[in-house]
């Protein structure tokens, strides 16, 4: 640190400045002392509020600001960004023009030493109903069979509550309690609650809960429409009022390997009667080398494929077959549907519907999937596994087909739903299908053939069309 001392010769010139210097240090000191001992010594603790909800033609009080010092205490009120004349004290009345728009009020304090100071409150919608916390539904007991709503809590009180319910986000006609007890056609649907509250002076307003799903059941109100039990004696062919043959190996069709690189070639003669009560679907390479086959020349299986186009059309309902699968890597039975206007729109615009896949590489597990013009070739579809292969004992498998879903099921257990609401642009399942059922081998699907593997069948007891829930229809042009 350096010291410099000044000289001054001239006491005036000394006197003055003495003089300005002490000017500069009590404009200092009073500038940073007389604001410290007013406005810095009050504080806000809480801001001026507004009540939660206000209403329409109602008279709100204000919730004044607490300051750490009284004070004299005036108001503002501003409706919809505008100050509001000739009101300045603590309660407001609302008017029916003021509904939807927004309020808010600022209180000015007045404290002693005449400082000034004030406060500005959150702006509250005039007519808006304000929900405390979010609706919901669980199921009402263990077995699952009733949901019940839980109510939100509501700003302000006593708000009128109109309940409605809606399966798959269609209202369901007469249900308006806070329980809900499914019914049979409710099986695998997605419910929700939808709230409408009320209340004079307030915009009335709308609110749905998350959805629950109703467990899927097989239990149904059925009505057969159709069936083919294969009743007849040993050695009889396919009745020919209900299936019709698609012989060959696709290339008649515009699909060499029926668009999926299978190998066979199919004949009507290759499903027969066996006299108990089952059609059996026989695959062999005896006799293959005769038929020219796209790949090869030779073909190396034959095998059938029956089809109800013309003679049996479906439209909604419950589609099931019990059948006993074929045994060998390669092997590739399967029970679906095409969409009757196949010829018009093409596959897959025509919709598929994979009732049953099931592949010898993979005996234990079950495929039910459909095909729409988004999902194509891959399909959109789910899959499950069996106790016992598929080739050891006979399985019903089911598809309950309703205008807003799909349910698969494997011996009356669902595996997978379909839903209409969540796969619009890949739903083109409200049009006419027919029946097909086949044995493929090798393919994309069925895969690689065991070069050992000569024979395979399938063995089907029953194929049946049934009314489901009161929806379901057949045609027979």
């Amino acid at each position: 640190m350096r010291f410099y001392t000044l000289y001054l010769q001239d006491r005036t010139t000394l006197k003055r400045l003495l003089s300005v210097t002490l000017g500069i240090v009590l404009v200092v000191v009073v500038g940073a002392v007389v604001p410290s001992s007013a406005n810095n010594k009050i504080q806000l603790l809480k801001p001026v509020r507004l009540p939660t909800a206000v209403g329409a033609g109602e008279t709100v009080k204000v919730i004044p600001a607490k300051w750490t010092k009284s004070a004299v205490r005036t108001y503002k009120w501003y409706v919809g960004g505008k100050l509001v004349k000739s009101s300045n004290t603590l309660n407001f009345n609302t008017l029916a023009s003021h509904q939807g728009k927004y309020l808010r009020v600022r209180e000015f304090a007045k404290f002693r030493g005449g400082v000034e100071m004030s406060s500005r409150s959150f702006a509250v919608k005039v007519g808006e109903i304000q929900i405390l916390n979010e609706p919901s539904l669980m199921f009402s007991d263990a077995d699952m069979k009733s949901a019940t709503l839980t109510l939100p809590d509501f700003m302000p009180g006593n708000v009128k509550v109109d309940i409605s319910w809606l399966k798959n986000d269609l209202p369901i006609q007469g249900e308006d309690k806070a329980t809900y007890t499914f019914r049979p056609q409710d099986s695998g649907s997605l419910l929700r609650a939808s709230l409408r509250l009320q209340r004079d002076g307030y915009d009335s307003r709308e609110i749905t809960t998350e959805g629950i799903e109703v467990p899927t059941s097989f239990e149904a109100e059925t009505q057969l429409l159709w069936a083919d039990e294969f009743n007849a004696t040993v050695g009889a062919s396919p009745q020919m009022s209900n299936w019709v043959p698609q012989n060959g190996d696709g290339s008649a069709y515009g699909i060499p390997g029926w668009g999926n690189g299978e190998s066979q070639w199919y004949l009507w003669e290759q499903a027969q009667h066996d006299g108990s009560g089952n059609l059996v679907i026989r695959a062999t390479r005896t006799g293959a080398s005769q038929y020219d086959c796209y790949y090869a020349g030779n073909c190396q299986w034959i095998s059938s494929k029956l089809v109800t186009l013309s003679k049996l059309h479906v439209k909604y309902g419950r589609i099931s077959i019990r059948l006993k699968s074929a045994q060998g890597t390669g092997t590739w039975p399967a029970f679906w549907t095409l969409g009757t206007n196949i010829g018009q729109v093409g596959w897959p615009k025509c919709g598929e519907i994979d009732v049953v896949e099931l592949a010898g590489k993979t005996p234990f597990t079950v495929w039910g999937t459909p095909h729409g013009p988004i999902s194509g070739g891959p399909g959109n579809g789910g899959s499950t596994q069996l106790l016992l292969a598929a080739h050891q004992e006979f399985h019903t498998y089911t598809v309950d087909w309703y205008p807003d879903r799909i349910v698969w099921y494997v011996d009356s257990k669902p595996f997978y739903t379909f839903r209409k609401s969540e796969n619009e642009a890949d739903w083109v399942f409200d049009d006419w299908q027919y029946l097909i059922l086949n044995l493929a081998m090798g393919g994309g699907f069925g895969g690689s053939i065991d070069p050992n593997l000569s024979d395979a069948q399938l063995s089907v007891d029953w194929v049946r069309v049934y009314k489901v829930n009161g929806v379901g229809a057949i045609s027979t042009p």
